[in-house]
């Protein structure tokens, strides 16, 4: 089992709202939904070269 450790994070009220949003789209909980963006946020700083191609697709669109 997974150690968890809780702390407390505030969030602007927008960011907020989009967590809510998100967690009713995806069927996540909200604890969940932070979870997994943390997790993203993390992997594109982990490969830089993600971050490049998401950059490139956008500005082709």
């Amino acid at each position: 089992m997974e150690d968890k450790i809780g702390f407390s994070v505030y969030f602007s009220k927008s960011i907020y709202d989009e967590l809510k949003a998100a967690k009713q789209r995806e069927g996540r909980s909200l604890n969940q939904q932070v979870i997994h963006w943390v997790k993203l946020g993390k992997l594109l700083d982990e490969n830089p070269e993600i971050k490049t191609a998401l950059l490139l697709k956008q500005q082709l669109q």
